[in-house]
């Protein structure tokens, strides 16, 4: 027994060093949340996950020669997690006084338009030029939990909540249903991910996007504070900067958004 024990003692000490090392691994993996999106966050018809974030994300990541993983999760929670640091990174964020309590941003990465969408037999009943005209007709708006639709649309959907006219939905795709269910009369939607979305469910001349111009705004990639110091979120900016200068950034965004 006294002669077998160094041998068990080294066999036992192996096995905690592998250990050890695969969970080394695991904590330096990046964690990154995201929502189905299309055309930014998606899974394709073989189940591959891709989409205009995904691929961006995942450049600026192996630029930087970092380890990363995708967990799908509702926007709402994806927030919580990088508050709380369960969640490394979430892509497609706008900056809020808010978010910024727990979470800093990168440089912009890519720009994001609101626009209108309502039942296709109602865009000729309204005649909207600015976000005032929405609010005094009354209409009921759809809007998903955790969502920032800029400063503007924020303070008109604040307003709206205090007429409740306002449904929250947990993800985007409810508000379609909902509209077709005469339950909602309208609600944002990025101006790419809307009409992709009508025609993969075939909501096409149920569901129309209204002319009101909203513009658009820059977006960010978050990272928890209690997960990334400051030397990863350096790292990170740089590798930003990195595939913008190589024309890699402008190759992906031109794949999906020409």
């Amino acid at each position: 027994m006294k002669k077998n024990f160094p041998k068990t003692l080294k066999t036992l000490l192996f096995i905690l060093c592998v250990c050890m090392c695969g969970v080394i691994a695991n904590a330096n993996t990046l964690k990154i949340g995201y929502e189905d999106w299309e055309p930014y966050q998606f899974e394709d018809a073989n189940g591959k996950l891709t989409g205009v974030d995904i691929d961006l994300v995942s450049a600026i990541l192996d630029t930087a020669g970092l380890q990363y993983e995708f967990k799908k999760m509702p926007w709402k929670r994806l927030i919580n997690d990088v508050e709380n640091g369960n969640v490394d990174i979430g892509m497609g964020a706008s900056i809020t006084p808010d978010r910024e309590k727990f979470a800093l941003f990168t440089e912009w990465y890519r720009t994001e338009g609101w626009s209108l969408f309502m039942r296709a037999e109602d865009i000729s009943k309204y005649d909207f030029k600015s976000l005032e005209d929405i609010e005094k007709t009354g209409i009921k708006l759809g809007i998903v939990r955790g969502y920032f639709y800029g400063d503007n649309i924020m303070k008109l959907i604040e307003s709206l909540k205090a007429k409740d006219k306002i449904e929250e939905v947990a993800v985007t795709d409810l508000n379609y249903k909902k509209m077709i269910k005469n339950r909602i009369d309208a609600f944002f939607e990025d101006s790419f991910v809307g009409p992709l979305t009508i025609r993969k469910n075939n909501f096409t001349g149920q569901i129309k996007v209204h002319p009101i111009d909203l513009g658009k705004d820059n977006v960010y990639i978050m990272l928890s504070k209690k997960t990334i110091n400051d030397e990863l979120y350096q790292k990170i900016n740089e590798a930003l900067k990195k595939i913008k200068e190589s024309g890699k950034h402008a190759e992906i965004l031109n794949n999906y958004l020409k």
